[in-house]
């Protein structure tokens, strides 16, 4: 089997995850050769690993092997290929056979001005997955991989347009663990993302451009003229309800229609607040934990098989405008 031959020889975690969000920006970016920039959070990422290395950022789980690349193969010169944060290999004995048994752990750092991850989402992340199956492999597939996600608060420094930690101690906000049998499942999941992309890339290579280019600019002219008009009827709407305020009034009419408030209350809900749920009641905390991981066991069965039916439709985004210095 090749992979979209003498493109892409690897598959990466984050190339992995992009296919699987979506599949039109994995095409813009691999098969078409679209930009590549790194992000501040990506430079970030990269200078926080550097202040970890030199021993200048204190980090909760800094395990023995840091920052090596791990390569699996996947198929006939197809590679698995990417750089776990810090793992290592621990031994737990099993009390029932009297045996010492391998179990890995790894970390993965994440920055930021907040924090985004708990361990539902976790669960459902696919870097992370694709992350603990390198290690699982490299390591003699052990029962067991325990990952967890390392939080370093992060700032934007204006001076230096940079971002850089802002000296608050790390936490450990996501834990999961991997089990034997998921990473033998995930395996089947590999071979069938580098088939589904194959068949992509050879619909590309058979593509043909009819996109009629007066189309285009006249939907790019009314794209730019209704961004105008909709900014304009937000500021009208502030006049007006602020005009309503100082009179007191909820509601104005005239010939035109009618103009309104609409409100939305906000409550916050005890922990403990109950659920009945059948012949038992769970509380609010645990109906929406559950959600949350329900939510991340649909992500990763998507990932792992094929839709019932896929619709589409058409989206535009706008190019940035470069600033002028």
């Amino acid at each position: 089997m090749s992979f979209f031959p003498n493109i892409k020889p690897h598959l990466s975690p984050s190339a992995f995850a992009c296919w699987h969000a979506s599949r039109s920006s994995y095409i813009k970016s691999y098969f078409e050769n679209g930009e590549k920039y790194d992000s501040y959070a990506m430079k970030a990422g990269k200078q926080i690993h550097a202040l970890i290395e030199a021993g200048l950022l204190k980090v909760i789980h800094n395990y023995a092997i840091r920052e090596k690349q791990l390569t699996v193969p996947i198929g006939n010169d197809i590679l698995a290929l990417g750089t776990p944060d810090s793992y290592e290999v621990f031994e737990v004995k099993n009390e029932t056979e009297q045996i010492y048994e391998n179990y890995v752990r790894f970390v993965d750092y994440k920055s930021g001005k907040e924090n985004g991850w708990e361990d539902a989402v976790l669960y459902g992340d696919q870097k992370m997955r694709f992350t603990s199956w390198l290690v699982w492999k490299h390591t003699d597939r052990p029962k067991k991989i325990y990952g967890s996600i390392e939080y370093i608060p992060t700032q934007w420094n204006a001076k230096t347009h940079e971002i850089e930690p802002t000296g608050e101690d790390s936490s450990i906000v996501a834990e999961f663990v991997y089990t034997y049998n998921e990473m033998v499942a995930f395996s089947e999941t590999m071979m069938k993302a580098v088939k589904d992309i194959n068949a992509e890339y050879d619909k590309w290579l058979e593509s043909a451009d009819f996109v009629d280019r007066e189309n285009v600019r006249e939907y790019v002219e009314l794209y730019e003229q209704n961004e105008k008009i909709e900014a304009r009827m937000e500021e009208l709407k502030e006049l007006i309800g602020g005009q309503l305020d100082i009179g007191g009034k909820l509601t104005f009419v005239d010939e035109a229609g009618s103009f309104y408030f609409n409100t939305k209350k906000k409550f916050e809900y005890p922990t403990g607040l109950r659920v009945n749920y059948k012949d038992y009641g769970i509380t609010i905390e645990d109906a929406e934990e559950i959600a949350k991981f329900a939510s991340s066991a649909k992500k990763n069965f998507e990932v792992a098989n094929d839709p019932i039916s896929v619709s589409k439709t058409l989206a535009f985004r706008p190019k940035k405008k470069k600033i002028k210095k």
